[in-house]
């Protein structure tokens, strides 16, 4: 098992609009088996939970009044996922990705 700390600084891009607001970031840890991105199958399931996780975290910050509506969470959920693909460093994670923004 591997665990990487995903560092983000999401809401700092997402609330432009609202200059007063607190714009820190958030960090969280995300544990997954790297054995599984030497497949496709494996990758898409790592994402999957990547995906799911970031989203929690992302409402988890919109719940404390740091993002203000849907766009900015969305906006906090696709830069941090950007973060988190950088940072687990996998062409096979990176393909799955990128497969899944197309589709």
């Amino acid at each position: 098992m591997k665990t990487v700390t995903i560092l983000a600084a999401a809401a700092a891009t997402a609330i432009a609009a609202a200059p007063a607001a607190q714009a820190d970031g958030f960090a969280f840890s995300f544990a997954y088996d790297a054995e599984k991105l030497e497949t496709v199958e494996g990758a898409k399931e790592i994402l999957s939970e990547l995906e799911q996780k970031v989203e929690r975290e992302c409402r988890v910050l919109r719940t404390h009044s740091h993002l203000i509506d849907r766009v900015s969470t969305q906006t906090c959920i696709d830069n941090t996922l950007d973060e988190a693909i950088e940072r687990i460093n996998s062409r096979t994670l990176e393909a799955a990705y990128s497969g899944s923004q197309q589709g």
